[in-house]
């Protein structure tokens, strides 16, 4: 990252001296900035002018009803605009987030809160320090001098809070610990910002140290930062906690930029390293699958929730590997996709399931945006862009430190997931060898995996589902007594296998805490094998058990695409093709609204669920296919 560095060390030293002349912009630059000012226009439309003080500067959210306590993460991008722009309108709407967030979220030891009366949580004010610190290094001339030095000091007292809290931002990562690691990952960058302006060597110290620690945080096998749960790892099956949402939206570009401004290339190396692997589990689309993560409950299919945004930290190693300019083009095509008047919503389906955006979602991913087009170097006339390993794949790549399998097979994606690494509590993510991802190079997304049963884990980051039938969009086995739902994919203990091109798994169904069914074990047997043709399913009941065991299958399904069954089984239209499901026993949809439609908050897809009855001793076969007979 030899040139990214040098880049960022220029801007950094010589942001105060009234900016470089812009230069001339790639198709990447312009989607990402008109993006930007689409992002920036609406949050600016809900800047309050209130004579509450709660309220007067924040943004409103539409979907949350409130103001979000880290809206003012939106100083970086609306700097930079004013810059860009000369308009002070973006200025103006920067110092009034200032005065909000002061007024209602500081606290007298120099932290912020997460979120004002409702989360007393202080740890994310590591990603306010970054986002006020790199505005005022690129852009703090545009402020009164006094006033520039005012949010300096400021920003001094939040340095000193992060600091002197080793157990919320710089624990070893060893045994359990009190935080996730994208706090550790992130503090780096917020010491070293204030260190180099305050010449604070003390900061700057331990800014070094915490970063050192994190050389433990990257899994043996495959590279991929962990620490995302509680209990560090690894799992009884050697797995190890790993979010993939928050590592590529969050801690690796902070990772990435503190190592590129320190000058520490070991650091980047291992960084670089990590992305290319996170980068697997990018979809041809641009959208990333993290259907496996401990964290999947912010999981979003364009990335995740309450975070930043894959660009930046991306764009600081274009040079190295290519592909990651065509990564970075992918999500932005993505985030544009899930834009609706000027608001980015949480999924692709948020809007056509009446779902209305928070905004947390928009001010957050703007700040990234912001920072991409700040350090992003167009490609030369003559690069030739490079393919996304999940396009070009074929075969199977296992993931050994996460019990994940990735597959391929024409047109076809899959993802296979084993990990037993819940977070804090349990039915956060699928486990027991579940099939978490279906994608088609047409279709896109044909199951997404979300939580097993959806559940404010953090009620002021998530939305509330008030739908008065829900379901998981995780494809599963489950079976219902007295009231308490036992799945297959609630199993730790699961037995999974490839052999000879087939995924294997042998497990119980259990319910959200790990338990079988009072009158003992309800033994399962699952088989997925992909082949170019499609998906086939075989599953059997092992155990007798009285009560009716059903396949569920959430079909992700748009509420304006056409979908049904008939005499063969379930059909579903989409791109010019009919995705076909058969099965060797009768087939029904299983619920849902007028339409059959269920909407799932995690990833943020509309699906309708189909079941099969499964009958003790009998295997059933289910048959997954695409044809371009239209419906």
């Amino acid at each position: 990252m030899k040139r990214g560095c040098i880049l960022i060390l220029s801007m950094l030293l010589t942001a105060c001296g009234g900016g470089p002349e812009l230069p001339q912009r790639d198709g990447l630059q312009r989607e990402a900035s008109e993006l930007l000012y689409d992002w920036l226009g609406a949050l600016i439309a809900q800047q309050q002018s209130s004579p509450d003080p709660a309220m007067d500067g924040g943004f409103f959210c539409p979907a949350c009803q409130r103001v979000h306590g880290r809206c003012a993460d939106a100083i970086l991008p609306l700097m930079y605009a004013c810059r860009e722009t000369g308009d002070r309108k973006y200025l103006d709407a920067a110092v009034r987030l200032w005065e909000w967030m002061e007024r209602n979220t500081s606290m007298p030891d120099g932290s912020w809160v997460n979120d004002v009366q409702i989360s007393d949580w202080k740890g994310t004010t590591v990603f306010s320090v970054i986002a006020v610190g790199e505005a005022l290094m690129r852009y703090g001339d545009l402020l009164p001098p006094e006033t520039a030095a005012a949010w300096w000091a400021r920003l001094e007292r939040a340095a000193e809070y992060i600091y002197g809290n080793d157990a919320d931002f710089s624990r070893r990562c060893q045994g359990d610990r009190n935080q996730n690691v994208n706090y550790s990952a992130s503090a780096p960058y917020a010491l070293w910002i204030v260190g180099q302006k305050t010449g604070r060597t003390d900061f700057l110290n331990k800014a070094a140290q915490i970063a050192a620690d994190l050389f433990a945080c990257f899994s043996p096998n495959d590279c991929l930062l962990y620490g995302e749960a509680p209990k560090m790892g690894p799992t009884p099956k050697g797995g190890y906690p790993v979010d993939l949402g928050y590592n590529v939206e969050e801690s690796l570009p902070n990772l990435a930029f503190y190592a590129a401004a320190a000058g520490n290339d070991a650091l980047s190396e291992l960084v670089g390293c990590s992305m290319r692997s996170h980068l697997e589990f990018m979809l041809p689309d641009g959208a990333w699958d993290n259907s496996w993560g401990t964290r999947s409950f912010k999981w979003t299919y364009w990335g995740s929730r309450t975070s930043d945004g894959m660009a930046a930290g991306y764009a600081l190693f274009m040079d190295e590997y290519p592909e990651f300019r065509t990564a970075v083009r992918r999500n932005l095509e993505l985030l544009r996709r899930a834009t609706y008047g000027g608001m980015l919503y949480g999924g692709m389906h948020y809007r056509s399931a009446g779902q209305p955006p928070c905004n947390h979602h928009t001010f957050s991913h703007a700040r990234g945006l912001a920072s991409l087009l700040a350090v992003y170097e167009p490609a030369s006339a003559d690069a030739v862009p490079l393919p996304l390993p999940r396009e070009a794949a074929e075969g199977v790549r296992e993931f050994r430190d996460i019990r994940t399998w990735l597959a391929a097979a024409g047109a076809w994606r899959v993802t296979i997931t084993d990990l037993d690494a819940p977070y804090r509590v349990t039915g956060t993510h699928p486990m027991g060898g579940a099939l978490s991802l279906l994608w088609h190079r047409t279709l896109g997304p044909v199951f997404a995996a979300g939580m097993n049963r959806y559940a404010l884990i953090e009620p002021t980051n998530m939305q509330m589902d008030r739908q008065t039938v829900t379901t998981s969009p995780s494809p599963r086995i489950e079976y219902t007594l007295d009231g308490i739902l036992y799945t297959n994919i609630d199993d730790p203990f699961a037995k999974v296998a490839f052999r000879e091109g087939c995924f294997e798994s042998l497990g119980a169904l259990v319910d959200v805490d790990g338990n079988a069914p009072p009158q003992g074990p309800v033994r399962v047997a699952t088989e997925y094998r992909l082949t170019e043709e499609g998906l086939v399913m075989r599953v059997e009941l092992l155990s007798s058990v009285a009560g009716a065991v059903r396949v569920v299958l959430p079909f992700i399904a748009r509420s304006d695409e056409a979908c049904g069954m008939d005499g063969a089984g379930f059909r579903l239209q989409r791109g010019g093709l009919t995705l076909r499901c058969e099965a060797d026993a009768p087939l029904r949809v299983g619920g849902g609204n007028t339409s059959g439609r269920i909407f799932c908050f995690t990833p943020g897809f509309e699906v309708v669920p189909v079941v099969a009855p499964l009958t003790a001793g009998k295997s059933l076969e289910i048959r997954i296919i695409v044809s371009d007979k239209m419906l």
